[in-house]
């Protein structure tokens, strides 16, 4: 009898051991309930990342054409304020740009 249960004794710890080499080299099989919760977390975690991301280069795109829009606003309306401001020498209100500014609104209308 004692022979037989160290016989069986080592095929326990052989049985053991091998086990314990398929548990390291394959932890997805045997453990795989663990892993995919955290796999599935690091993925949404990327991907929440990725949606942040394009969310901030949204916002600064739209923020650049505002910022843009504005500038050429302002331009617009100070080459405006410049031909309505031209006067004579005696003081009088040039007539020049003010017509110039006529005839092109009348040629954005009509196009």
């Amino acid at each position: 009898m004692y022979v037989s249960q160290v016989g069986s004794k080592s095929e326990n710890n052989e049985k053991n051991e091998q086990n314990d080499q398929n548990d390291q080299d394959a932890p997805s099989e045997k453990k795989g309930k663990k892993y995919i919760p955290f796999l599935s977390a690091k993925q949404e975690l990327k991907r929440k990342q990725e949606e942040a991301q394009r969310k901030k280069e949204e916002i600064l795109r739209r923020k650049k054409e505002k910022e843009e829009a504005i500038e050429k606003y302002k331009q617009k309306r100070k080459e405006k304020n410049i031909k309505l401001s031209q006067k004579t020498k005696k003081g009088q209100p040039k007539m020049q740009g003010r017509l110039e500014m006529l005839l092109e609104k009348i040629q954005s209308t009509m196009a």
